[in-house]
């Protein structure tokens, strides 16, 4: 079976979804593959934060101390298999040049940019029928006051990115007034005006349905197989349903599906 769509999206999670929503906005004809469910994965699984002043690059001073650490303590998150350190070697090099204070800065400016139209994008999405009604204001509590105050003089330079944040540092009797749930352990916190939550999975099932409605094609459990190309340019794909023809691709696929990847960079795509 051949599918020919103008526009193919690999990949149908938070990303895919979102590009699918705004090209069938502007007319385009699309055709959504993913290797599993529609919306799974991290789509509905995340927190849903929507942040403009707490934006933190990875690649920070002190990332690679805190990584050895992780990496020795069973209970953290982080975990690397010894088989993978030489294939991950360049990226890592890559990553601990990036870890100084003046590329953390620039990372961050840049991501304090990218989020500057957010409330515009926002009700954007609102007037589409997207879910995508916010809470209130995040709250950050801290268990040591110094930390609270660090990282309160650390937000100051995010006003010039038009972020809105805290004016001051709240205690801990007031954070647990505006969050019963808090423990009397915590000793301070930070009130985010400019910073909110919104439910992924609300998000993710209401933009599938708007998809639904405008016709868009879904081949879900699906994986790619490999990749037909004209000069750089991308042609067909072929799948375990058939192969899908398109005049454009977006790969969102995420970073647990690495067959898409490996296709188009075999055929030197990537």
């Amino acid at each position: 079976e051949s599918v020919i769509s103008a526009s193919i999206i690999v990949g149908g999670g938070l990303v895919g979804l979102s590009s699918a929503l705004f090209l069938t906005e502007a007319g385009a004809d699309v055709t959504i593959v993913d290797s599993s469910a529609l919306g799974g994965g991290a789509a509905r699984g995340n927190a849903g934060f929507m942040c403009t002043a707490i934006v933190e690059p990875l690649p920070a001073p002190g990332a690679i101390g805190n990584a050895m650490k992780s990496l020795r303590d069973p209970q953290r998150a982080l975990r690397v298999l010894p088989k993978a350190i030489p294939a991950m070697t360049p990226w890592l090099l890559a990553f601990a040049r990036n870890c100084t204070k003046s590329r953390y800065q620039s990372g961050r400016a840049a991501l304090a940019r990218f989020n500057h139209n957010s409330a515009a994008i926002l009700e954007r999405l609102a007037t589409q029928g997207v879910a995508v009604s916010l809470s209130r204001e995040l709250l950050v509590p801290y268990h040591d006051v110094a930390k609270a105050e660090h990282h309160f003089k650390a937000l100051q330079p995010m006003v010039e990115f038009g972020a809105r944040i805290p004016d001051r540092v709240v205690d801990g009797d007031e954070i647990r007034r505006l969050a019963p749930a808090i423990t009397d352990h915590i000793r301070a916190g930070l009130v985010m005006p400019g910073d909110r939550s919104i439910d992924p999975r609300n998000y993710v099932d209401s933009v599938i349905e708007i998809l639904k409605s405008r016709n868009v094609r879904i081949i879900e459990n699906t994986e790619i197989t490999s990749v037909q190309s004209s000069g750089d340019r991308v042609r067909s794909l072929s799948t375990t349903n058939g192969s899908v023809d398109g005049e454009e691709f977006v790969v969102s696929a995420g970073a647990g599906n690495s067959i898409a990847g490996r296709a188009l960079g075999d055929a030197g795509l990537l």
